[in-house]
């Protein structure tokens, strides 16, 4: 299934240039195989992801592949694709929603005072704040989405 959706994909690959049909409007993510930028849609205000794959050094089977398994996947913790797939001059690109969210900034521990215990003294003030990690609702929320 994924090979016909790929074959179909590469026959209706446009070629159009990022800014001719987005209003870019930060960069939200760089990585060792390309970036992603926060974009609306111009004609139709779309607040979107749009995900940027440099052509030299991706190869169109791997955008391809890329975008054609991620466009299967249905699941609250996936983020949806919008259908949309084009190349510019420099990049292969694909539209995803837009979460408002990452990974690294959800799992990344919060620093904070703990709630004091019953009985225990208040923390002393002044001293270093202890690192207290994610609560405990997330992580039993990530818990109980995560595969088995």
């Amino acid at each position: 299934m994924i090979d016909e959706l790929m074959e179909l994909t590469a026959q209706s690959l446009t070629e159009l240039e990022i800014n001719d049909r987005f209003n870019v409007i930060k960069e939200i993510g760089r990585g060792k195989y390309g970036h992603v930028l926060m974009v609306t849609h111009r004609c139709k205000g779309t607040p979107m992801a749009l995900k940027l794959l440099p052509k030299a050094s991706t190869q169109l089977q791997t955008f391809l592949r890329e975008y054609c398994t991620a466009l299967t996947l249905s699941h609250p913790s996936i983020v949806a694709l919008f259908g949309i797939a084009f190349q510019s001059h420099q990049h292969y690109c694909y539209a995803q929603e837009l979460t408002g969210r990452d990974l690294l900034s959800t799992i990344t521990p919060k620093v904070g005072l703990p709630e004091p215990a019953v009985g225990l003294p208040e923390p002393v003030v002044g001293l270093p704040e202890p690192v207290v990690g994610l609560p405990e609702p997330v992580v039993k929320r990530c818990a109980l989405s995560a595969p088995l």
